[in-house]
């Protein structure tokens, strides 16, 4: 006799950091069934640790249309993950988020808790076997995934397996996230004067050091950074970013009007920053910062207010040093679209 060990799920994690939400990512799982003859239910997907909570994207209220994944087949999951530890989550004070989501079909409530023996064992050896130490550097997430063979013969006893996935990181590791606020659409009547509008920049250290943020706007975004193409980057328009949809109707139909009201908006810029030209704050291991801005809009569009960089320093203090890779860098604004309408 002999033992036979075959492949069983291959299961990987994708995460990236969400630029419009502090403290969160969205988690993409691959899952291959590299059995020959197998299938599997995906039951539940955790993350280690009551730190992070897991979701589904706002977009689906469950992911039960995975009911099996075939021999020799794969499937992608989306998922959100937020980081509870901040005190400006404020799901971590009422519970609403949770380190665990059911996956499986039928919407059962039934959830295996993933702190508790034998997982919480298997996981331990997971950790070490995947070549790393006990304490986890920050910043690093473990997940399990729980799922339950499908039985050919219904008189055949259940198989649940555990997949554990350690140490995953977010694909960005900078010390220090930020995300514009503000609102998406303004109505202004521009007859009687110009639009100002009023956002603001958070800026929050992740890093176990201070932090020093320093904030530049400019009213023109550099080239290397420039997203439209040539032909309308050397018109000098900076922020501005076409999204109508004047390219579609060209295609379409003749609109010789809609090209030459364009070539008279290009001879100014569309907005400027009229707050300030750069700002500077100090900030102190996980915590957070505002600073207000203000935009000054000259007629109506859809603008994309990303011609911003920040700049950081991680200062070394006494319980440790910065890492060399992370003492300095920045980085360019994300962009942030918003529709500015004439008003009556």
């Amino acid at each position: 006799s002999y033992l036979q060990v075959l492949p069983s799920l291959d299961v990987s994690f994708a995460i990236s950091m969400c630029s419009s939400r502090l403290q969160e990512y969205i988690v993409r799982m691959d899952v291959i069934n590299k059995t020959p003859s197998d299938s599997f239910a995906l039951n539940q997907l955790s993350c280690v640790g009551t730190k992070w909570a897991v979701s589904t994207l706002p977009s689906r209220d469950s992911i039960s249309f995975v009911e099996t994944i075939p021999a020799n087949q794969a499937v992608s999951c989306f998922f959100k993950i937020k980081d509870l530890s901040t005190s400006s989550c404020i799901e971590a004070a009422d519970g609403s988020c949770g380190s665990d989501i059911v996956l499986s079909p039928g919407g059962s409530t039934d959830v295996f808790d993933v702190s508790r023996t034998p997982i919480t064992d298997f996981h331990y050896q997971e950790r070490h076997q995947q070549g790393k130490l006990a304490k986890v550097p920050r910043g690093l997430l473990d997940f399990i995934l729980i799922s339950k063979a499908v039985a050919v013969n219904s008189s055949k006893s259940e198989q649940l397996l555990s997949h554990h996935t350690c140490h995953c990181s977010a694909l960005s590791q900078n010390p220090v996230w930020w995300l514009m606020e503000g609102p998406r659409t303004i109505t202004h009547d521009f007859s009687k004067s110009c639009c100002e509008a009023n956002i603001q920049l958070v800026i929050h250290n992740s890093s176990e050091h201070n932090t020093t943020v320093r904030v530049v706007t400019s009213d023109c975004m550099a080239e290397k950074s420039q997203t439209a193409p040539s032909h309308e980057s050397a018109s000098g328009q900076g922020g501005w970013h076409d999204v109508s949809l004047e390219n579609d109707i060209k295609a379409i139909a003749s609109t010789k009007g809609t090209h030459s009201q364009k070539q008279s908006s290009e001879s100014i810029s569309p907005f400027v920053w009229c707050s300030l030209s750069s700002a500077q704050v100090d900030l102190k291991p996980d915590s957070s910062a505002k600073i207000p801005l203000k935009v000054c809009i000259f007629a109506p569009g859809t603008y994309n207010f990303s011609t911003y960089e920040l700049h950081w320093k991680v200062h070394s203090s006494e319980s440790g040093h910065v890492d060399e890779n992370v003492t300095s860098g920045g980085g360019q604004g994300y962009p942030f679209y918003v529709n500015v309408l004439q008003g009556a």
